[in-house]
């Protein structure tokens, strides 16, 4: 009889394994979602030898280098707290890189055995002008001393290390551009409501403005061409999508448009012995648009070897033999490859895999009616085998300055896991869809944005996709004003709403920035406010004051020491809503700031997400 009882019970614990490894029969654990230990920013050595990356091991990102021959992995930075910013190869034997952290950041180097590490300067703020170095013995560096002071460029000998300077910042510049000879020529500077390109012939000239451009649109310089005469620019002057042009350094004027015939933005550009090789486009998918025949056969070469066309090229070796790939989809995560282009061979490098794709959901790109008619873009992921009648997530962009893009977003397939339906919303104000359609979302925050997401959820309950009981929204900064702010004016049309970072207080939003960061806030005061003095059409739109009508279930996330967000208003904001009996959920953490880091805390809040979308829409 035990012998039997044993039988059933090993024969129903198989059962149940084999159950739960069906495709959308059982939970993943929330932490092969958001685990901490990815690899990324994979470089390769000019010689082709080694591959480095960046891969965070105890909460701190560190660097390792990986022997291509071997495929020997050996970590050569150990920094105990914070992280590694930004890194290049000086040459095949040395890295250079920046080490941030709470006290500031610093300059160091080390070689492929890990040997050096050592530290050349300290600044508040440092970062790479490019990843060069110049005649064997200069490095082009911006430097901010202090927080309160300006970035200037600097050139660096790496055999003294004494910084001098390259060019002053005479103003708000944010950007600066050396020309084929290593000579800062171009710059740029962002005054708030205008963003100027600034140009110089020489080291002992000053900048003069040759073109400017409202905020509205953008001039982006990337590159000199050949004849240091000139530069290539990502550019909307003129036109709704941003395009290819080349302009003329004396007079600022375009001499070449490359037109890409997408009717899509441009957002990257890919070059080849200082000529553009091929456009990356994107509108509701990014794609290639090919500028010389022997790039595309290329391409074509590799998608045939790794059986996608979602990949991109994010370095080769000096001699061009070898590349880094990185591969991406809606149901995988990054992950990077090692290419032979004369063996047409491809070998994976990166270890970020953990879920296996079928078991995760496609994701779709959508767009849908706002309210006034307007066509509005998103994206759309359904749970496996479930398309109708289900509880809903709407996830609006977290910032208008960016937009929500198809690919792998952990929090987005952890909810379609989970039984959620969710839509990610970009709203008028995103980028990415044209000026146009970027320009509406101005003086719109709460009103027009707002309309659209709500347009959205009711999308979703007119396709019968949704269980108009079961909708919740969720956002990240923007998204979780977004979610505060329907939670004030529209709590009828969702059942809970959660805030990560959310902005409560648009007037406290507006006035904390330092020196440095003045253009930005004079940009928010334009984008955001009705008129100069409108501070009842704040107040209107700051959830912090309008607590009295909200009913609705609500789960908030904060940092303690966001700079952004005040942790001191959000604790008044939640004081109230408690005493008018609103059900809350409140995580605050008093060591992070505007978006968590720890691994552990990045769990509690998605696992205290899922209980608190269960207890309200299930």
């Amino acid at each position: 009889m035990v012998k039997v009882t044993k039988s059933i019970m090993l024969l129903l614990f198989v059962l149940l394994f084999v159950g739960c490894q069906m495709p959308g029969n059982y939970s993943i654990p929330t932490a092969y979602f958001f685990e901490a230990n990815s690899t990324n920013a994979y470089r390769l050595s000019p010689d082709g030898a080694f591959v480095s990356f960046i891969k965070t091991k105890n909460n701190v990102p560190n660097i390792f280098v990986r022997n291509v021959a071997t495929g020997f992995k050996t970590q050569i930075t150990y920094l105990k707290s914070g992280y590694v910013k930004a890194y290049f190869w000086a040459n095949a034997n040395t890295l250079f890189y920046i080490a941030s952290s709470a006290s500031g950041e610093a300059l160091c180097y080390v070689n492929t055995r890990g040997r050096g590490n050592y530290q050349t300067l300290k600044a508040n703020k440092i970062s790479f002008i490019d990843n060069k170095i110049w005649y064997n013995k200069l490095i082009l560096l911006a430097i901010q001393q202090n927080e309160a002071g300006l970035q200037h460029a600097y050139k660096v000998n790496i055999s003294t290390w004494k910084p001098e300077i390259a060019a002053l910042n005479t103003g708000y510049i944010s950007q600066w551009l050396p020309d084929n000879n290593g000579n800062i020529k171009l710059a740029v500077a962002n005054y708030g409501l205008f963003e100027a390109v600034l140009y110089r012939p020489n080291n002992k000239q000053i900048f003069k403005t040759i073109a400017s451009s409202h905020f509205t649109h953008t001039v982006s310089p990337i590159k000199f061409c050949k004849n240091n005469t000139s530069f290539y620019a990502i550019s909307n002057l003129g036109r709704d999508k941003t395009e290819l042009v080349t302009i003329n350094c004396n007079n600022g004027k375009e001499t070449t448009f490359i037109k890409n015939n997408t009717n899509a933005d441009v957002v990257n550009v890919g070059f080849n012995n200082l000529l553009p090789d091929w456009l990356t486009v994107e509108s509701q998918k990014k794609l290639h648009v090919f500028l010389n025949p022997n790039t595309q056969k290329l391409f074509n070469t590799i998608k045939t070897c790794l059986k996608t066309p979602y990949f991109e090229i994010i370095d080769k070796n000096t001699q061009g033999n070898l590349y880094v790939l990185k591969t991406y989809s809606d149901k995988q995560k990054d992950a990077f490859y090692l290419y032979d282009k004369a063996h047409n061979k491809a070998v994976k490098i990166s270890d970020n895999e953990t879920i296996t794709p079928s078991n995760l959901c496609d994701m779709q790109p959508v767009k849908f009616t706002s309210t006034d008619g307007a066509i509005i873009y998103g994206y759309l992921t359904l749970p496996q085998n479930h398309k109708h009648n289900l509880p809903c997530v709407v996830i609006p962009s977290p910032n208008p300055n960016t937009k929500s893009t198809w690919g792998w977003v952990p929090e987005v397939q952890f909810l379609a896991n989970r039984g959620y339906a969710v839509l990610q919303i970009n709203y008028r104000g995103c980028v990415g869809y044209g000026q146009a359609y970027k320009a509406e979302g101005f003086k719109n925050w709460g009103l027009l944005m707002q309309n659209d997401i709500v347009a959205g959820a009711q999308w979703l309950i007119k396709q019968k996709i949704a269980d108009k009981q079961k909708i919740a929204i969720y956002g990240f900064e923007f998204g979780g004003f977004a979610a505060l702010s329907v939670a004030c004016a529209k709590p009828q049309v969702f059942n809970c709403a959660a805030s990560y970072s959310g902005i409560n207080n648009l007037f406290t939003y507006l006035k904390d920035y330092n020196n440095y960061s003045k253009p930005y806030q004079q940009m928010l005061y334009k984008t955001i406010k009705q008129s100069d003095d409108d501070a009842t059409f704040m107040r209107k739109m700051s959830p912090v004051f309008n607590t009295d009508i909200i009913n609705i279930p609500l789960y908030i996330v904060q940092g303690g020491k966001d700079k952004l967000i005040s942790v001191n208003e959000t604790n008044q904001f939640i004081k109230i809503l408690r005493k008018r009996n609103v059900k809350i959920k409140y995580l605050v953490k008093d060591e992070e700031g505007h978006c968590f880091s720890n691994s552990q805390n990045i769990l509690e809040l998605y696992n205290n997400l899922e209980t608190f979308l269960n207890q309200n829409l299930n």
